[in-house]
């Protein structure tokens, strides 16, 4: 593997193909670390949470592939001076779509795993992190689990242009 770290042994930081790239090693996730996630500005992905008079994700919007739901650990991007404002613009996105973000400890504490999972495909793919559905769980326990995670999530960037509904 090509590594990107300056072999200090090779000559004007020259690279050993041996040499690992410490970049491209998963990191750990702290239960405090926040989890962004982007979410489309659309009816269809924000539900209007009356008791709480605030936005959230929907299930739409807090959907998992075979390899889990993409977020984004928000100090792995501070540390490269990049944020929340960031993940809303990623993938060539026009317009600003909100984020949301939750901590690793509560997306666990619903028993989803969480790993950092870096996605070269983005500019802020060092940042990727899968939360996974544990494996065996129900069909009914894991969409309790996912909507317990998307009303536990909250707004930190952007903003929802959806008109809340009647009397909200």
């Amino acid at each position: 593997m090509q590594g990107r770290a300056r072999d200090a042994a090779l000559p004007d930081g020259d690279r050993s193909p041996l040499s690992p790239d410490v970049e491209d090693q998963p990191r750990d996730v702290a239960a405090e670390d926040a989890l962004l996630r982007r979410v489309i500005n659309r009816a269809d992905f924000l539900e209007w949470h009356a008791d709480w008079g605030r936005w959230v994700p929907s299930p739409g919007a807090v959907q998992f592939d075979p390899d889990g739901m993409s977020t984004f650990v928000e100090r792995f991007l501070q540390e490269k001076g990049q944020g929340a404002a960031d993940v809303g613009t990623a993938g060539g996105t026009k317009s600003l779509e909100p984020v949301f973000a939750v901590t690793a400890d509560h997306a666990r504490s619903l028993d989803f795993g969480v790993a950092h999972t870096r996605d070269n495909r983005s500019s802020i793919g060092y940042a990727h992190a899968s939360v996974t559905r544990p494996e065996g769980q129900s069909t009914g326990d894991f969409k309790s689990a996912r909507s317990q995670l998307a009303q536990s999530m909250t707004l930190v960037h952007g903003t929802i242009t959806v008109e809340p509904p009647d009397g909200a």
